[in-house]
């Protein structure tokens, strides 16, 4: 049983993201993903805005 509670989950290079989604849609959760592979300048900032300007709606 989870003893958490998270708000996104942020994935990098190398995280199976296919079976992290399945697992989520397994547990019955709705926690939206954040895929970041890197880059610099604001990207990971612009990445996590986007996704919760996304969930806002």
């Amino acid at each position: 049983m989870l003893n958490n509670s998270y708000n996104l989950i942020l994935l990098g290079a190398g995280i199976d993201e296919v079976s992290l989604r399945s697992l989520i849609e397994e547990l019955g959760l709705d926690i939206p993903v954040v895929l970041h592979y890197g880059g610099g300048s604001g990207l990971l900032l612009a990445e996590i805005q986007q996704i919760i300007n996304r969930e806002l709606k």
